[in-house]
């Protein structure tokens, strides 16, 4: 178990010193710009910060497959069911009604829309599900006899995906800036955390990490592209999805009861 948990934690780490080099690195620079497209080409299909993004996951999946010798096995994150059919079209809805809203509102171009949808489906969803949810909540499973020990690999496959979430943030404030304090814990540590959370827990019950993609994709173009009210309703939605699916969790699943009763065994015994 130690050895896993110190193999986990050196991948995350290495996760965000690829992201960092290649950010920093002048060569990537260097190749993002010669590519033959033109500036809006490069705005909305292929930016900078997809291209970091991508890469590093794409870097990271590798050295979780080549080096660590991992197995992405269909039995365990891939049993696609109805309820991602359903998430994944009310998701689809969501996203495609505030889009025609928004761009009635303010006129972005198509492209910026697609370029934004590719770059949070393929470069984070994808890349942040099969690394944090179907390789380190994965690992853990094995070693899940009860409630107890499900959350607390929920909440130590969560605690990681969130510290990724600040560094990158940090480095990218301008020189001279405050740190927002308020806007880094909750939406770089608390909300990724609860998110992570969730998320390992409906992986360890639907095994449907396309489930976890879609949600994950649906969720984070909703806060990049939408505003105002249009934005607070989409996610308003989501969220309420969201709670259905969590409501499913705790209601259907015996491990969740059996650790009540444990718990309350065990006070009783303490009495």
């Amino acid at each position: 178990m130690k050895k896993l948990m110190l193999m986990t934690g050196i991948t995350v780490v290495l996760d965000n010193l690829v992201t960092f080099w290649i950010t920093g690195e002048r060569f990537f620079w260097n190749l993002y710009l010669a590519l033959p497209l033109s500036f809006e080409g490069r705005r909305f299909w292929f930016t900078e910060n997809f291209w970091t993004i991508l890469l590093s996951g794409l870097f990271t999946l590798a050295w979780i497959c080549l080096v660590l010798g991992y197995r992405f096995k269909k039995s365990e994150l891939f049993m696609v069911d109805k309820l991602t059919l359903i998430c994944g079209i009310v998701e689809l809805g969501i996203l495609t009604i505030g889009f025609l809203i928004e761009f009635n509102k303010h006129y972005y171009p198509i492209p910026l829309y697609l370029g934004e949808a590719l770059k949070q489906l393929f470069g984070v969803a994808v890349t942040e599900e099969l690394i944090f949810r179907g390789y380190v909540s994965n690992c853990f499973f094995p070693y899940v006899k009860n409630g107890r020990t499900l959350l607390a690999v929920a909440g130590f496959s969560a605690l990681l995906f969130a510290l990724t979430h600040i560094p990158f943030y940090l480095y990218n404030l301008p020189p001279g800036t405050a740190i927002p304090w308020g806007e880094l814990l909750y939406s770089r540590f608390a909300y990724p955390f609860y998110v992570g959370f969730i998320f390992t827990l409906l992986l360890y019950f639907k095994k449907d990490i396309i489930l976890l993609i879609l949600l994950h994709a649906g969720g984070n173009l909703i806060s990049s592209l939408l505003t105002g009210s249009v934005a607070t309703l989409c996610l308003l939605i989501h969220n309420i999805l969201f709670l259905f699916l969590i409501y499913n969790i705790f209601r259907n699943n015996h491990i969740f009861s059996q650790f009540s009763k444990e718990k309350t065994i065990s006070e009783n015994g303490l009495k």
